[in-house]
């Protein structure tokens, strides 16, 4: 779960208790999403980014360290990488069921597409004390108004996103990334791709 308190907390479905929490983010968080082998969670925020955070690992904030070779103080972050580039508060993110893409939906009316690959490199780099930060490898424009919610189709290839401006946009990642578009009268509230490719929606 995700929350105003800035924290990303994973619970036992069982029994309610709380696992872990993770600190990083500087604002609201407004979802999370788990990767399809359990090994990930990615959690947007208002604080216009995505992060990606390691669930086998402890929880809690960054921990500080002397690092004797520098001669200075050092941070070990919990997030493994921060996603870049948003404008404004991310209102969505979204994994790839072959954790191949990141998605977010922004409140600057883009549709951001990363690459979600984690390396050995980026963990220790984080480790050291260097913040991993990853820029979109393709940004969406067509929205007229702040994007609501974003879904990535069960092959990965398409992206659905629904926006303030009442529509709801289809992209080929595997092509020229024009938007199909599709008309609603009202705010969509939420998207997703069935398990056969359909999209289903729902407005406010």
């Amino acid at each position: 779960s995700g929350s105003d308190d800035e924290t990303v907390r994973l619970w036992n479905m069982l029994n309610g208790d709380e696992i872990k929490a993770f600190v990083g983010h500087d604002n609201a968080i407004t979802s999370v999403d788990y990767s399809h082998n359990g090994a990930w969670v990615l959690s947007a925020s208002l604080d216009k980014t995505l992060k990606m955070w390691d669930v086998s690992e402890q929880g809690g904030g960054p921990v500080s360290f002397f690092d004797k070779p520098s001669n200075s103080w050092m941070k070990v972050r919990k997030e493994i990488a921060t996603f870049v580039g948003n404008q404004d508060g991310v209102k969505e993110g979204r994994l790839s069921n072959d954790m191949r893409f990141v998605v977010s939906g922004g409140m600057d009316g883009t549709v951001r597409v990363y690459d979600a690959a984690i390396n050995t490199a980026m963990v220790e780099n984080r480790k050291r004390g260097s913040a991993v930060e990853i820029p979109p490898l393709i940004t969406l424009f067509g929205h007229a108004g702040g994007v609501r919610t974003v879904c990535i189709s069960p092959d990965s290839w398409r992206v659905v996103s629904s926006g303030d401006d009442g529509t709801l946009r289809i992209w080929d990642l595997g092509g020229t990334g024009t938007p199909q578009k599709q008309g609603h009268p009202l705010n969509c509230g939420g998207v997703s791709y069935g398990p056969y490719g359909g999209v289903r929606y729902f407005s406010n």
